[in-house]
């Protein structure tokens, strides 16, 4: 179980990375603070 959610987190971060530039440099603090950090990046870049 451990192993499949740490597996997923490094997936998301990376797509997340890739998909967002401002993610990039950022990899450790969003995987820190996926929720409270992805949370305003995502609305803030859609918009």
């Amino acid at each position: 179980m451990s192993g499949s959610r740490f597996h997923r987190i490094m997936v998301g971060t990376t797509i997340l990375a890739l998909t967002l530039p401002g993610a990039a440099p950022l990899p450790v603090q969003a995987q820190s603070q996926s929720q409270a950090g992805l949370r305003p990046i995502r609305p803030a870049m859609a918009k």
